[in-house]
């Protein structure tokens, strides 16, 4: 069955259907790692009264959601934690270049259960940086994160773990998931003995982890686009999104500020 053929499916799982008469709401695409933060604000948009159009969320991987948009998925507004599938969106010609934003950073962190701590214990409780050793409560352990061929969040993961010269070590015992927040479940089911996440993801869990420096893969950003034909209630949606200082992916979420141009 072809990406296309799945559309209508995969959407028919996430949004409910409108009744006669009433006006369809514009769906966001994004990222599973934006679910907590962005289910909010579409929760506080269409309880707005000055709203004259609902909005409604469909999650998935980055790069699921990208290609769901290319085959026809209906998105008006997209949600990515990797820049490059709003770039490769862009250059289709699928999403508005002026209407690009960063909305918030991210933090890569390795992550246990509290039970579990011992095993990040070894690595003390500042960022692990280059040069730090694998410790031997991790070697063999069993560990997941979002596939890294095509999954953000593995992407990262195996950035940073290369850099610090584990990768090689780590590689075989790794369980890739379709999402980050399935890593993070496996975890807390207790299915994986730890997990490599956003600091978003294990935000206000039961969970304990150690944060990995920035400076061992590329910036993690969440990025925003407006469809080239979305309506102006998705744009004005994406426009709260990422005005300065908008709460939806603050700090209160586990979100990094944005410092920059969006």
């Amino acid at each position: 069955m072809t990406w296309r053929a799945l559309v209508p499916l995969l959407l028919g799982l996430v949004q409910p259907s409108c009744s006669s008469g009433e006006v369809a709401p514009f769906t966001v695409g994004a990222a599973a790692s934006a679910t907590d933060a962005l289910g909010e604000a579409v929760a506080r948009w269409n309880a707005s009264p000055e709203a004259r159009r609902g909005a409604r969320a469909s999650f998935a991987s980055s790069s699921t959601v990208a290609r769901q948009m290319e085959a026809g998925a209906p998105f008006e507004i997209i949600v990515s934690a990797d820049r490059s599938y709003i770039e490769r969106l862009q250059d289709a010609d699928l999403v508005d270049p002026a209407s690009v934003a960063v909305l918030a950073r991210n933090a890569l962190v390795l992550a246990v259960r509290e039970e579990d701590a011992d095993l990040l214990a070894p690595l003390g409780s500042a960022p692990i940086r280059a040069g730090a050793t694998l410790p031997s409560s991790l070697a063999g352990a069993r560990w997941c994160t979002g596939d890294p061929e095509h999954v953000p969040a593995g992407s990262y993961a195996r950035e940073a773990l290369g850099a610090l010269g584990w990768w090689g070590a780590v590689e075989p015992a790794l369980v890739a998931v379709r999402d980050v927040r399935a890593a993070v479940r496996l975890v807390q089911l207790g299915e994986a003995d730890l997990c490599v996440a956003y600091a978003s993801d294990v935000h206000g869990r039961d969970l304990v982890s150690v944060p990995l420096d920035g400076a061992l893969h590329r910036p993690v950003q969440l990025v925003a686009a407006a469809a080239t034909d979305a309506g102006d209630e998705a744009r004005e949606f994406l426009a709260v999104l990422s005005a300065p200082g908008a709460p939806a992916f603050g700090a209160a979420m586990g979100f990094l500020p944005f410092e920059g141009t969006r």
